[in-house]
């Protein structure tokens, strides 16, 4: 048997560029509709193609959302920094949800920079007008500044997920999925080999919440509401420091 919010949340809109740059907007589909996915991946391989990061109730952007928690990390300094700062990411992500290890998903973006994600299920995500404000927050607090960035500015209801196997230019490199051990013990030019060719496989999502992650994440939820009730202009910031993440989701 599914989850209940498997079952509740499981729309999202296609979407790719056009040949002139333009938004392309395709139809709802569901999530486990891989067919209908792929299809679509395989009309835009080379145009971006992709759908909503949010996952809605009803086929209609009026609808009710969740979303993954999810991060985009870069690095002036190159792609192997990048890495470094993913996997930092990652271990902070553990830490943070409590979360099983192979619960968080790698990937390449195809422009040397990196996507976390963990998959919605697995801290049994439910809707909140705070959720965008969390994962600013937290991007925030694990931001290096210094080696790797980690990017704040992609938390709202129109971001879009790249699929796998697309990538952003005709001639640029693909977006892969990689395995935890292929993350961390693939060279940077390995990987770099990976994505010179198309993959569009994506994982399995979790059949259900891990054990700790569901309470963690509604309680990060009911702090940030208490603090936008308090100061409203203040709790809608994206910046947090560095000690945020440990402060919200302490044991």
């Amino acid at each position: 048997m599914n989850p209940p919010n498997r079952r509740i949340y499981s729309w999202v809109q296609l979407a790719a560029r056009g040949p002139n740059g333009e938004d392309i907007r395709g139809n709802f589909v569901q999530l486990g509709n891989k067919k209908a996915v792929v299809d679509w991946w395989r009309q835009f391989p080379d145009r971006g193609a992709a759908h909503t990061m949010c996952v809605f109730a009803e086929p209609t952007h009026r609808a009710r959302y969740v979303a993954p928690l999810y991060f985009h990390v870069r690095s002036e300094h190159g792609i192997e920094a990048a890495r470094r700062g993913v996997l930092e990411t990652y271990e902070s992500v553990c830490c943070t949800l409590d979360c099983r290890p192979d619960s968080p998903q790698f990937y390449f973006d195809g422009e040397g920079g990196f996507d976390l994600v963990v998959p919605f299920e697995t801290f049994d995500a439910f809707y909140s007008p705070y959720m965008f404000t969390l994962y600013a927050q937290l991007a925030a607090a694990m931001d290096s500044l210094k080696e790797y960035a980690v990017d704040r500015h992609i938390y709202s209801r129109d971001h879009l997920w790249q699929l796998p196997g697309s990538r952003c230019t005709e001639q640029g490199l693909y977006k892969v999925h990689l395995g935890s051990e292929e993350q961390m013990k693939l060279s940077c030019e390995e990987i770099l080999a990976i994505a010179a060719s198309p993959q569009s496989e994506e994982p399995c999502h979790p059949e259900g919440p891990d054990k700790f992650p569901p309470w963690r994440y509604k309680r990060a939820i009911q702090e940030v509401a208490r603090k936008a009730r308090a100061a409203p202009n203040a709790a809608r910031s994206p910046i947090a420091t560095a000690t945020y993440r440990h402060h919200v989701f302490r044991p």
